[in-house]
């Protein structure tokens, strides 16, 4: 009723409005007497029966957030009890199952590695000699698999190991030092370097041809050493890794492959990884390619 009379009064026909909010209550008054004449009473009986039931449906409807809040404790109580039984009971057996990592091949510094087979797996520092044609490279490593994909160099290259790090090579360096290739850890494997492989793997020495006054033999181990190891152009001194990989890509076949170049180097007593030798072989064929698109002269 008040809203048809503010209606009409904001609408500026305020007799309208209040005509409006009058008949209004007039109807809701009729309604209402209609339906109290209209209803029928209830017994006490049926009426103490419904406030019984209204009054147990609204005790229940207070004890809904009770009943959730005891069985997040009783979840709670569960969930720790499940928990302790865990770590009491299946401790044991966990620890029992776990797998530990075998533990690296070590040994006294300076000592052979008794196990060449070992060094495929963990391992600690060691210091190998990886021959390589007529050379010998004398490094150390911590991972001996690494070491040989980097250099293009198949397994049955280890030809003997030591335990021990820098210090040890350091000392091998120096043992062989007449034999080594000037700034690199290549050495040529003659002499007292072919003799003490030789006594490690308990092959001859790779020179005893020579050694055994043999000299056609000799001779055909050098002209196979020839062949197997192709000259490098003449380079300056100091001459760049980019310069060595061009060089050493002149020598071989047109479209040889990295891998074979960085073997090529490694006879030489060049490491270079076979990655560096793809950038520098593609980038050279670009430039190859702009110098012959911009060529041609004047018509």
């Amino acid at each position: 009723m008040g809203a048809v009379g503010a209606h009409g009064w904001l609408a500026g026909d305020a007799a309208t409005g209040i005509v409006g909010a009058v008949v209004s209550g007039l109807a809701k008054g009729t309604w209402t007497i209609l339906l109290a004449y209209q209803s029928v009473p209830l017994d006490k009986r049926t009426a103490a029966f419904l406030e019984q039931e209204l009054g147990e449906a609204g005790a229940e409807l207070a004890r809904i957030p009770v009943d959730r809040r005891v069985q997040r404790a009783r979840a709670l109580r569960d969930a720790e009890r499940r928990a302790l039984t865990a770590d009491t009971v299946a401790a044991p057996t966990e620890a029992e199952n776990v797998i530990e990592p075998p533990a690296p091949t070590s040994g006294a510094h300076g000592t052979p590695v008794s196990d060449l087979r070992s060094l495929w797996g963990a391992h600690g520092p060691i210091v190998y000699f990886l021959g390589n044609g007529s050379r010998v490279k004398i490094g150390t490593t911590k991972n001996l698999p690494g070491r040989l994909s980097a250099l293009c160099l198949p397994p049955e290259s280890l030809l003997c190991a030591f335990h021990g790090g820098h210090d040890i090579e350091r000392r091998f360096h120096s043992m062989f030092a007449e034999h080594r290739v000037p700034k690199s850890e290549w050495f040529d494997r003659t002499g007292a370097l072919a003799e003490f492989i030789a006594a490690q793997t308990g092959d001859a020495p790779h020179d005893a041809g020579g050694a055994s006054g043999d000299a056609d033999a000799a001779d055909d181990d050098a002209r196979d050493v020839r062949q197997a190891l192709p000259p490098l152009p003449p380079l300056p001194a100091g001459a760049s890794k980019t310069a060595l990989i061009l060089a050493a890509s002149s020598t071989l076949q047109p479209g040889a492959a990295p891998a074979a170049i960085a073997h090529l180097l490694a006879q030489h007593g060049h490491a270079v990884d076979t990655a560096y030798i793809r950038t520098v072989l593609s980038r050279a064929a670009a430039k190859d390619d702009e110098v012959g698109k911009g060529g041609g002269g004047y018509a």
